[in-house]
């Protein structure tokens, strides 16, 4: 279970991570996306840890890309709309009357569970949160890529995925991988 969920990013700590990634990012733009992958009924732990990450995504000046639809999804998008950035949904359907209100961009694909595999391959590095057979599917495409992938309240026992069950470690690990790869 994670021991401390911040829902307030902005304290000094935060804010001097965030200048050194933005700071980088200056200099090295990272033109794909984050994947935010995870269920879609989630607990309110994972909402929020969603919640903020893709606020804090937002705030790197970098871009979101999901499954568009509820749980997970909408709070990640949520988190980045707050912060005015971008988010891209990749819609099972044909249409988009399920997509999630927070989306910025919503793709139709068709395809249903297989549009996991654009989710996984179009993202530069994917942040699991819970989630359950779909998740798993998006987590396989991105061990396929070879993407990092993070993730935290995950019940799969995984060995090549990088997990976590402390928010701050996690966020930690995301700037240093950044900076490090990017």
């Amino acid at each position: 279970m994670i021991d401390t969920i911040i829902l307030d990013l902005i304290n000094d700590n935060s804010k001097k991570k965030l200048m050194e990634i933005k700071m980088h990012l200056s200099t090295n733009h990272i033109k794909q996306p984050v994947g935010i992958i995870g269920t879609g009924s989630p607990s309110d732990d994972e909402y929020m840890v969603a919640y903020n990450i893709g606020r804090l995504i937002s705030q790197m000046g970098l871009k979101i890309i999901c499954g568009g639809r509820s749980g997970i999804m909408e709070a990640a998008c949520k988190g980045v709309n707050n912060e005015g950035g971008i988010s891209i949904g990749i819609l099972p359907e044909t249409h988009t009357e399920n997509s999630n209100k927070y989306v910025s961009i919503p793709i139709t694909t068709g395809m249903g569970l297989s549009r996991n595999t654009i989710i996984s391959c179009s993202s530069c590095f994917l942040i699991s949160i819970g989630g359950s057979n779909g998740t798993l599917t998006e987590i396989a495409y991105g061990l396929q890529y070879n993407k990092t992938i993070f993730s935290i309240f995950s019940k799969f026992n995984l060995d090549d995925t990088i997990k976590f069950t402390n928010y701050n470690e996690l966020i930690d690990n995301i700037h240093e991988h950044i900076k490090s790869n990017y």
